[in-house]
């Protein structure tokens, strides 16, 4: 349990790192196109 904890405390650390540094510069803007081209890029295979 403590090693869960500590792991889980960790990540909860990294997180609000990352939160912390997207609310200093701002959330980037090409951020959400990536995703929105992996997901036309899967979607063929889906289908077929």
């Amino acid at each position: 349990m403590h090693v869960q904890t500590a792991r889980t405390q960790a990540w909860l650390a990294e997180l609000a790192s990352i939160q912390a540094e997207i609310a200093a510069h701002g959330m980037p803007e090409r951020a959400p196109l990536p995703a929105v081209k992996r997901t036309r890029k899967l979607k063929p295979l889906w289908e077929e």
